[in-house]
């Protein structure tokens, strides 16, 4: 039975993780793993007989036959044939990560057979989301036999019926949620269409690209295709399912853990000219981890999609050239910058919006006068953080909004647009559990909130206490070391459905402090009771400038609970633990 141990300055009540002392000692009994790695696992619900696999994923274990997904063997033996006959190939993919993520790896795929595919990314703003009419008659122009859309198309029916009547055969590789009507194409590889029974519906759309890609070189081998070919390596690709996984913030469960893992041994090599550019101008020399994929790399990715140009994303993961490589970067890293800019004008503007919105709603919708599409997502995301509800931001232009959307646990997103779509209440509209968008006309965004929070109460009303928040452990200053750390990262890698273990230092002092990055805070912590200036621990509160969480550390007071993360720090060769301060307990008693 859960109880609340405590409330903190972010308002929320921590609550310690049960863990069975019996069930500890069986798996510290059977793995010989040590009784904080087995208090992990088990609150993570990876059961005694699982912890090989969850320790150790492999792909050999974790890859699915590919033909169990609807239309994949259709899908397979159509882009076999393109191969075989020399057909001309274009990739279309989404502006985001996840699509440029997806482009590249086919890309690169082709290329290892030998084949010249190009990529067709559309312009955020002169285009729009996904397929279009337009694009396609321009393709169409150009000669092309064969379109494969990946992470898109699964709601373009106008596009796809027009390319259909026009002879051009047309692939969907994605991931997003379908209503009941399926798009016209040759084949739709998605595990989330209305009526797919696989299990794999967590994956990103560059996990379901690169199981087309298994699916190809098994038909092709069939064919007698590689009796007179090499047949290529496709786990040298893992790096890029890695970056895509990561960046599109799907369940690191099953199937994507063994893609990051395995993935990121493969990115560490450097072998992909893309990444290495990147290593190099922004001087990465350590190992490379899912922080630097998801805050480091990704956001770069896709700053070319959000105000720069589309295809910069999918160009730098595809080329060989080392010279075109940084050149992309050196754009990508400018068009970050500005995409920054612009992010914090339009936060500032929504935040306002956010906080005079009723606490009853079930959701926070805001909306700006052209606020910059490329960035609305993002500040979604943020928004969500702080205001812990599903969250929509539009940018309105004239009598239409455009909108992103990012969700809470236990409220799924994707489904409540698709639905508003089939009501009539919104021109387009798709997603998944915890991101989607849509396009809507400015009079009827009053019925979609309306809309929206009717479902979403429903949603949240099941959920347990939303103020709740579990952690794993207590822990002292000076229990945390490195080999603390290191058993912890085993559980790796972090992100939706398995979440980064967090601990609270009990009776903490702070030795000392400092703002950095204007506003971020370090500090050196101890604790309080021995005073002792001797091995202090690093920690950092990060964007906590200007919230009451930093006031209270910049206060210096003599004892607190911290609520926070262990990670390792790694740099030029040396690894040192630290920790990272998410939460304060209150009350804050005197010494």
């Amino acid at each position: 039975m859960h109880k609340v141990e405590h409330t903190s300055v972010k308002g929320f009540d921590w609550i310690i993780n049960d863990t069975a002392q019996e069930e500890i000692a069986q798996l510290v009994q059977k793995h010989e793993v040590s009784e904080v790695l087995a208090r992990l696992l088990i609150s993570r619900n990876v059961g005694i007989d699982q912890v090989e696999q969850f320790l150790n994923p492999t792909l050999r274990k974790s890859l699915p036959d590919p033909f169990h997904l609807l239309d994949m063997e259709k899908a397979a033996e159509i882009i076999s044939n393109a191969i075989i006959n020399q057909e001309k190939i274009v990739i279309f993919g989404d502006y985001d990560v996840d699509g440029a993520t997806s482009s590249a790896l086919l890309k690169r795929f082709f290329s290892m057979l030998k084949v010249d595919a190009s990529i067709y990314i559309p312009d955020r703003i002169g285009e729009g989301y996904g397929p279009s009419i337009d694009a396609f008659s321009y393709l169409k122009e150009q000669g092309t036999d064969l379109i494969i859309t990946v992470d898109c198309g699964t709601a373009a029916f106008d596009a796809i019926e027009f390319g259909i009547a026009n002879e051009l055969k047309i692939i969907v590789v994605d991931h997003h949620l379908s209503g009941d009507k399926l798009p016209p194409a040759h084949a739709l590889v998605n595990p989330n269409r209305s009526d797919e029974t696989s299990e794999y519906g967590y994956l990103a759309a560059v996990g379901v690209a690169f199981l087309v890609a298994v699916a190809v070189i098994s038909t092709l081998r069939k064919k007698g295709f590689f009796d007179i070919n090499e047949e290529p390596n496709l786990l040298n690709l893992l790096d890029i399912v890695a970056i895509g996984t990561i960046c599109d913030v799907v369940p690191l469960e099953e199937l994507n853990r063994a893609f990051v893992i395995q993935g990121l041994k493969i990115l560490n090599k450097r072998k992909n000219t893309g990444v290495a550019a990147f290593c190099k101008l922004l001087n990465l020399e350590n190992e490379l981890t899912t922080y630097h994929l998801g805050y480091v790399i990704g956001p770069r990715i896709n700053a070319g999609g959000r105000v720069g140009e589309s295809s910069l994303g999918a160009r730098l993961l595809s080329t060989e050239n080392p010279e075109e490589a940084l050149e992309i970067a050196q754009k990508l890293e400018i068009y970050n910058s500005e995409r920054k800019a612009i992010e914090f004008n339009v936060f500032e503007q929504a935040l306002v919006q956010a906080k005079q919105q009723s606490l009853d709603d079930a959701l926070v919708m805001v909306a700006g006068e052209n606020w910059h599409p490329g960035v609305v997502g993002i500040v979604a995301g943020r928004l969500k953080e702080i205001m812990h509800k599903p969250v929509a931001v539009l940018s309105l232009n004239d009598e239409n909004g455009k909108a992103s959307c990012r969700s809470v646990p236990g409220v799924d997103f994707g489904s409540a647009i698709v639905a508003a779509k089939e009501d009539g209440i919104l021109v387009s509209g798709g997603g998944h559990k915890m991101a989607a968008g849509f396009t809507i006309l400015v009079k009827n965004l009053p019925r979609l909130k309306s809309f929206l929070h009717n479902r979403f109460i429903k949603e949240l009303s099941q959920l347990t206490n939303k103020h709740n928040r579990y952690f794993d452990a207590y822990i002292s200053t000076n229990g945390v070391n490195l080999s603390l750390a290191k058993q912890i990262e085993q559980i790796g890698p972090f992100g939706s459905s398995n979440p980064e273990p967090k601990f609270i230092l009990k009776n903490v002092y702070i030795a000392k402090n400092n703002i950095f990055a204007e506003s971020h805070i370090s500090c050196f912590i101890g604790c309080a009771e021995s005073r002792n200036l001797v091995n202090l621990l690093k920690a950092n509160a990060f964007r906590a400038i200007d919230t009451e969480l930093g006031q209270v550390l910049l206060d210096q007071r003599t004892s607190l609970d911290l609520v926070g993360y262990i990670r390792i720090n790694r740099w030029k060769g040396r690894e040192t633990p630290e920790f990272i301060i998410e939460d304060i307990i209150t009350p804050f008693p005197e010494l």
